[in-house]
């Protein structure tokens, strides 16, 4: 074999392998598009996480301390002048309930610092999705530098080719 032959079947070679790469580079390119969307798409997704987490925190502290306000001292957020008049079992009534409400706001409010860490875990998995998709785009870049490359490889080999004839 010569090395016009040889130097033909590794043009014949590195021509699919490019036509090859250059499908899966188009592939690349589309589920790039597809899998991480717009920035602005992002950016209002990552907002409304952040406003979500300071709301939902702002809401279950709010109600973490009314709930503790309400158990160890109904007193002082109500008037019990009125309370004081009327019979002991009233009273003891009224602090049943307030316990019972406050009980209630306690769980309320446990749930809203819950959704609270939720929306921190689905923020940081949003950060790393978007590391990710920068990582991603850098493969891809130099995977279509190492085609270009392949390219000029190729047309140089050509050039070769085509001198001997």
């Amino acid at each position: 074999m010569t090395t016009k032959d040889l130097l033909q079947k590794l043009l014949i070679d590195k021509t699919s392998r490019q036509v090859r790469l250059n499908t899966i580079s188009q592939q690349l390119e589309e589920l790039d598009l597809n899998l991480f969307g717009s920035k602005i798409g992002r950016w209002f997704g990552s907002t409304y996480l952040t406003t979500k987490r300071i709301i939902t925190l702002l809401l279950g502290l709010a109600f973490v301390g009314l709930s503790l306000a309400l158990i160890f001292y109904p007193e002082v957020l109500f008037e019990i002048k009125a309370l004081k008049i009327k019979r002991k079992v009233d009273n003891e009534n009224f602090y049943l309930s307030m316990r019972v409400i406050a009980t209630l706001l306690l769980i309320l409010g446990s749930f809203f610092l819950y959704i609270s860490r939720l929306t921190q875990k689905m923020r940081s998995k949003n950060r790393k999705i978007s590391e990710a998709q920068s990582l991603t785009r850098s493969i891809i870049l130099d995977f279509q530098e190492e085609i270009r490359n392949s390219e000029l490889e190729a047309q140089i080999i050509r050039g070769i080719v085509n001198e001997d004839r």
